[in-house]
């Protein structure tokens, strides 16, 4: 499309790049997915801008040195790191380089620009780009592209003693979670929908009973129901229950209750009654946990920042403040879906300059630049997106998180992929590992299992078993890894450990490593992430407290239905009833299915939380807590209302 404009324009980014091609072709790159990444050979040395994101949408602008007609064919060619040619297209001329925004309608990003839109799945690690024009042609090579990184929002709305507040409104519309992913570098955005919860009777950690209102005081950021129960039992368990971990301590949100090893945010409005009366809780966010007051602004971009490792004002002036071309941390955003920039600064001319601390940016023809989302920032534009736009300081902070983080991954052999920027390939990644029969009588491939994973599984039983299991020695490089061992099988195994032989006649052993030893233990030290056996399906959570030693008691809350998550395999009944603490859920057909428990509080004081999913199909209707074979709680569990979705935005893969 050619844009017409009824008034002269102003150019955002009018400086004199530098050539990014070999060969007689010469003219800048600039690449744009969340935000406009600048030119290799004109980029500042000091400035922090992200790389391209894997699998994700792009546009290509290309600014020849020369000004050439724009009746002219300029061609791009992306070859892939097998020199294969894997998409070509024509470059559009300048006049139809997107623009802003109507309220921007004066701006335009640069002049003689031109662009195209390359399609989510070329964007790879190793591809590099073929340009021609009437014979001259010029190579962008090797493009920095990183990890494709991926975000899971799972969203409920929480009344506790009181009424849910039914204001959640970007659970509510999903035009907002296409507008959050257009500002945060993944390749893929998945929102969860959770049913709405009114829970009017509470139980906490300690067994305290609560039917009408909390015997503490709340505050936004304060309350036993808003820590004990919206944060730490809903959100965590949640997050938990979809990595394979059935139960953790009743109380905190350590490594051993929230291991966070996907980028996995459960955001919640949640509200309280306490002695001070109805309290709507918010402003809060980090390690996988967002409680929000409102969704439609700031604060949303801001707490899912805490989610992904940042702080307030991230690198001072240089980090938080949006800059004018030039200048380090500048860079107008990009909608992908509606094919329009977003400009860096407000829309409303203000004359003011933007500043932190004695540091300033001048403003832009009128226009004050923006502040970053850690640095009190807010929209530019609500009618376009009404989400903060991170600095590309910040952005580069956030995709080094994604980067860092594991992928759910259903095509993956582990149900897990991560990236690495050594081999620059996402690979499969595993936290536990079942070991086959074949690699049980082998300790160099034993060896190389433990070396690659926290726990692993040996599970003997007919059809699946081996005569002789060699366990390498312990040593300080697999210190604090462990051995889950069940024997379920007709004939005996011979267990060789330590540089001694155990016999195995149906029996269920842990061991740990403590550096130089292989030493038995009842509960392992740490928590894993199991195997999906199933991914992306409707589930119903179960989550509630018990106690291992039966002196409190135990409660189930009711059941939790969304329309995305994960779910295991159930544990063997050989290990189920020899451990003694476990969940059974039943269904009205008769079927069941038991999932292991840890047999000893894992704080002296407290309870310990369980949470686990089961598929919807399942159809639950009964759950049954056992501690040392007895049965120490449980409800009858109601199905879904129905109507809970979830959104993908991105990649379609």
């Amino acid at each position: 499309m050619i844009h017409q404009m009824s008034q002269s324009p102003i150019y955002f980014n009018t400086l004199v790049l530098e050539n990014d091609l070999l060969g007689d072709l010469e003219g800048s790159v600039l690449f744009c997915q969340s935000s406009v990444m600048p030119s290799r050979a004109s980029s500042h040395p000091d400035d922090r801008q992200p790389r391209l994101t894997s699998l994700r949408r792009t546009m290509l602008m290309f600014k020849p040195k020369t000004e050439i007609p724009y009746s002219s064919n300029i061609t791009i060619s992306i070859v892939d790191d097998e020199d294969s040619v894997v998409f070509s297209t024509i470059l559009l001329p300048p006049p139809s380089l997107p623009r802003p925004d109507e309220a921007y309608s004066q701006f335009l990003y640069g002049s003689n620009f031109w662009h195209c839109i390359i399609p989510w799945s070329y964007i790879k690690p190793g591809i590099s780009f073929a340009f021609n024009l009437n014979g001259l042609s010029g190579c962008y090579q090797k493009a920095d592209v990183g990890g494709a990184g991926e975000l899971i929002i799972n969203t409920i709305d929480i009344g506790m003693l009181t009424k849910n507040r039914e204001v959640f409104s970007f659970q509510y519309d999903s035009a907002y979670h296409t507008q959050y992913f257009e500002t945060i570098p993944v390749s893929k955005l998945i929102v969860n929908e959770y049913e709405p919860v009114h829970w009017k009777e509470i139980v906490l950690p300690d067994g305290t009973l609560y039917r009408t209102h909390s015997m503490s005081e709340g505050g936004v950021y304060s309350g036993d129901l808003r820590q004990r129960i919206g944060k730490e039992l809903i959100s965590l368990g949640i997050n938990n229950a979809n990595y394979g971990i059935f139960s953790s301590p009743g109380v905190g949100e350590s490594l051993l209750s929230n291991p966070y090893y996907v980028a996995q945010c459960t955001a919640h409005n949640s509200v309280g009654n306490y002695t001070n009366g109805i309290v709507v809780h918010g402003l809060s966010g980090g390690g996988g946990m967002v409680t929000l007051h409102g969704t439609l602004s700031n604060e949303f971009s801001h707490e899912l920042g805490h989610c992904y490792g940042m702080g307030h004002y991230p690198g001072g002036f240089k980090g938080s403040i949006h800059r004018s071309a030039g200048n380090i941390n500048s860079a107008w955003g990009w909608d992908s879906g509606k094919n329009k920039f977003i400009p860096n600064f407000d829309v409303k001319e203000s004359g003011s300059p933007a500043c932190y601390e004695d540091e300033c940016q001048a403003p832009f023809f009128g226009h004050k630049f923006g502040s970053d989302s850690m640095a009190g920032g807010d929209s530019f534009n609500t009618s376009l997106n009404v989400y903060t736009p991170y600095t590309p300081y910040t952005l580069k902070s956030i995709q080094e998180f994604f980067e860092r983080k594991v992928v759910f991954n259903k095509h993956s052999s582990t149900g897990y992929s991560k990236w690495n920027e050594h081999s620059l390939k996402m690979e499969e990644w595993s936290d536990s590992f079942t070991a086959p029969p074949e690699c049980l009588s082998s300790l160099k491939m034993m060896n190389n299992l433990i070396e690659n994973n926290n726990l692993i599984n040996i599970v003997q039983y007919d059809g699946n078993y081996s005569k002789f299991i060699f366990i390498p020695p312990a040593r300080p490089d697999n210190a604090g890894k462990g051995l889950r061992i069940i024997h379920d099988a007709t004939l005996v195994s011979y267990l060789f450990i330590n540089y001694i032989g155990i016999t195995l006649t149906d029996q269920v052993l842990y061991f740990e490593s403590d550096g130089s030893r292989w030493v038995s233990v009842k509960e392992f030290a740490f928590n894993v992430a199991r195997k999906p056996q199933h991914q992306g399906i409707r589930v119903t959570t179960l989550v509630g407290y018990y106690d291992p030693e039966a002196k409190i008691d135990s409660y189930v809350y009711p059941a939790l239905h969304c329309a995305y998550g994960n779910t295991f395999e159930n544990n063997r009944d050989a290990e189920v009833f020899k451990r003694g603490h476990y969940a059974e859920i039943t269904n009205s057909k008769g079927e069941l299915l038991r999932f292991l428990l840890r047999s000893e509080r894992l704080d002296k004081n407290f309870m310990n939380r369980f949470h686990l999913n089961v598929a919807t199909s399942f159809a639950p209707t009964h759950i049954t807590i056992f501690a040392n074979g007895t049965a120490v709680a449980s409800r009858e569990l109601q199905p879904p209302i129905g109507g809970t979705r979830h959104t993908e935005n991105g990649r379609a893969m």
